[in-house]
């Protein structure tokens, strides 16, 4: 018996996963995790070992980055070699931030739409945002994780972020569009706005 329920318990940790949170337009409850960002299914035996290996240094390291390359990656503004849920710093820390505006270039599905996955970079500490598609709200109140949140755009489009709260320190984030491959880094004041152009990438 105990070890049936053993069992269970392991398959429920396991099926949960590190996938971003996904989130549909114009919902307000919070939803539930999905098993996988869009086009990333299939990973292949030798993949999967890598991404265990790495897990587990990230794990005996503590899972960021030195700080001196951590600021120097988020004072670039854009990386191409972060990954969408890594946290750069084990505190809250801007590295001296501030709000900018970007114009994005990412290809689209067959749908014409594009994932974007926003997360905290830093320490969890609640800050909250506000997510418009095209002047539309589309997330309210979003909390900020270092789990990332996917939400799909349709391109073209511009998304806003909002700030709302403000939990100490400054609301600081990352946003990645993983069909592109660029990660941004930003920061927003309370009821202060950064925006997203996202255009086709042909």
């Amino acid at each position: 018996m105990q070890v049936e329920e053993s069992r269970r318990m392991s398959s429920k940790s396991e099926t949960r996963g590190d996938a971003p949170r996904s989130y549909a337009p114009d919902s307000r409850s919070k939803p539930e995790p999905h098993d996988a960002v869009p086009g990333e299914k299939g990973i292949g035996k030798s993949f999967l070992l890598a991404t265990i290996l790495i897990a587990a240094a990230v794990f005996f390291t503590g899972g960021q980055l030195p700080e001196g390359d951590a600021a120097q990656i988020v004072n670039s503004r854009v990386s191409t070699s972060v990954a969408a849920g890594e946290q750069l710093f084990a505190e809250e820390n801007t590295a001296g931030l501030e709000a900018k505006d970007f114009v994005v270039e990412s290809p689209a599905d067959e749908a014409g739409e594009a994932t974007m996955l926003i997360w905290d970079f830093n320490a969890e500490d609640g800050d909250q945002i506000e997510i418009l598609v095209n002047g539309k709200s589309v997330y309210p109140v979003l909390t900020l994780t270092n789990q990332p949140a996917a939400i799909s755009v349709p391109v073209p489009s511009v998304v806003t972020v909002k700030g709302l709260k403000d939990a100490g320190g400054g609301i600081s984030y990352a946003v990645k569009l993983p069909q592109s491959g660029l990660a941004y880094f930003n920061a927003v004041s309370v009821q202060g706005v950064n925006t997203y152009t996202i255009n086709l990438k042909n």
